[in-house]
């Protein structure tokens, strides 16, 4: 028996997702088309991604999972095709190098909202959870987040020799992007734990 009931999603909602999903997609046929199967395969993971909240409502039906609200999906929606459609093809297509910085920012700023309906949801039926807790919570999971992310960028420049890093033989190129990355993801992160503790912490 499902414990929580599955939420009524707006019809605007639905076609947003679906509109971003199809963006995804035919951003990546047409990089496939173009010879860069990589970015074929980074959209289809993250058509996978834009799924998370169907994830948590089918396989966290009895537990908090299923109470994630659906507006953090949309944002999320957006980060992803923003990410890939358009932070992607700068890098490729462009001699642009600083599209990642808003990117980061941003990625922080959705992770501390992540974390913090995290945190308040594991904890809902044991009373609410004091807002300072609920904000470290917060903060700590989107550096978290962050910093597999970085694990990832560089795995995936040793592995398919790309230049996520902007690695440099010799150089100090790939940490000093490493860290900026990281401080700029941890400035969002701040601004969303703050959005959530002054906005949300009357929430019941």
């Amino acid at each position: 028996m499902r414990i929580y009931p599955y939420p009524a999603i707006p019809k605007s909602t639905k076609y947003l997702w679906y509109f971003l999903r199809a963006a995804l997609l035919a951003w990546g046929i047409v990089m496939l088309c173009m010879g860069h199967p990589v970015q074929f395969a980074q959209a289809l993971g993250a058509i996978g991604f834009t799924h998370l909240w169907d994830f948590f409502q089918l396989f966290g039906a009895k537990g908090f999972l299923a109470r994630f609200p659906y507006a953090l999906q949309s944002r999320f929606n957006v980060f992803i095709m923003l990410g890939c459609v358009v932070g992607t093809s700068i890098n490729i297509f462009t001699p642009f190098t600083h599209i990642d910085i808003p990117e980061h920012i941003y990625a922080g700023y959705l992770g501390a909202c992540f974390g913090w309906e995290l945190a308040h949801l594991m904890q809902a039926k044991y009373g609410k959870l004091a807002p300072a807790l609920n904000a470290l919570c917060a903060v700590s999971i989107a550096l978290a987040i962050l910093t597999v992310w970085e694990i990832y960028e560089f795995s995936v420049d040793r592995i398919f020799g790309l230049t996520l890093q902007n690695s440099a033989p010799n150089s100090e190129s790939g940490l000093l992007d490493t860290m900026w990355d990281l401080i700029n993801g941890t400035g969002g992160a701040l601004v969303g734990m703050c959005q959530m503790l002054f906005l949300r912490k009357k929430k019941p």
